[in-house]
């Protein structure tokens, strides 16, 4: 994260415990911030936290967008960093019926459906991270909580 936004307060725009389970309505309430970089992080049944930093805001856009300075992130059970690699820039994806980070020959780094309650993740290409799931349930993840936050 450059230095500009290390002294940027986050301001919570969206959260799934008082906002519902809906990437459209995500979206809508992210739609006048365009012009901010965005931090995502999620709970999962697994008590694994995660997330990601763009400098873009999540909006349809239907192709891969983003930066160098996008990265995704591990809180619990350990904290990590991962930053993109030369793979790809395949940073961030805002479809209409889900959201994606990174990508590859095996799959985006994680995707989270329409309904913000469920996802998979692979080992990306562009971020050369680990699967944000325990051994046991192998790829697939339920989402607890969802919040997004921008950066003024």
């Amino acid at each position: 994260m450059s230095n500009m936004y290390k002294l940027s307060d986050p301001f919570l725009i969206f959260a799934s415990k008082t906002d519902g389970h809906s990437l459209k309505y995500l979206y809508t309430k992210c739609q006048d911030l365009n012009d901010y970089p965005v931090l995502l992080v999620i709970q999962t049944n697994q008590n694994i936290i995660f997330g990601a930093f763009c400098d873009k805001m999540l909006a349809v856009k239907n192709k891969y967008v983003g930066s160098g300075e996008t990265f995704l992130f591990t809180l619990s059970p350990e904290e990590r960093k991962y930053n993109p690699t030369s793979g790809n820039k395949d940073f961030m994806m805002c479809a209409p019926d889900y959201l994606a980070f990174g990508s590859g020959k095996n799959g985006p780094a994680f995707q989270i459906d329409s309904e913000l309650n469920r996802g998979f993740t692979y080992q990306s290409d562009t971020f050369d991270n680990p699967l944000f799931t325990d051994q046991k349930t192998q790829n697939r993840f339920k989402c607890l909580c969802i919040e997004v936050y921008y950066l003024k």
